[in-house]
């Protein structure tokens, strides 16, 4: 059985992206969650939060290249990860926010 460190790195690495311990480790926390737990059903949603949570800063990242080395990932399809995991978690898409109407009235 994986711990949630190991299921969000797993995840994570289907699109080249590794983070830091202290990141990945913070990200986890940030949510509630110990990163050395067993992943379970229960703890499914918070771990695909904190996934979530880390790739709009990830996004940000140039990519490096130096003597014929690249360091890259598919930004396209992060970002399309991205908005399956809004959308399955009903959070708000912090890359492409939407306007909010507070009322009609002011419309008008």
């Amino acid at each position: 059985m994986a711990t949630i460190r190991e299921f969000i790195q797993a995840k994570l690495s289907r699109y080249n992206i590794d983070l830091t311990e202290a990141e990945l480790d913070a990200a986890i926390t940030d949510q509630g969650l110990v990163s050395s737990d067993q992943y379970t059903s229960s703890a499914s949603k918070s771990s695909l939060k904190v996934i979530a949570s880390v790739i709009p800063e990830l996004l940000l990242a140039p990519d490096i290249t130096e003597g014929g080395y690249s360091i890259k990932f598919d930004r396209a399809a992060v970002t399309a990860y991205y908005k399956l995991l809004c959308a399955q978690l009903g959070i708000d898409d912090r890359l492409n926010p939407q306007p909010k109407i507070k009322s009609k009235s002011s419309i008008w």
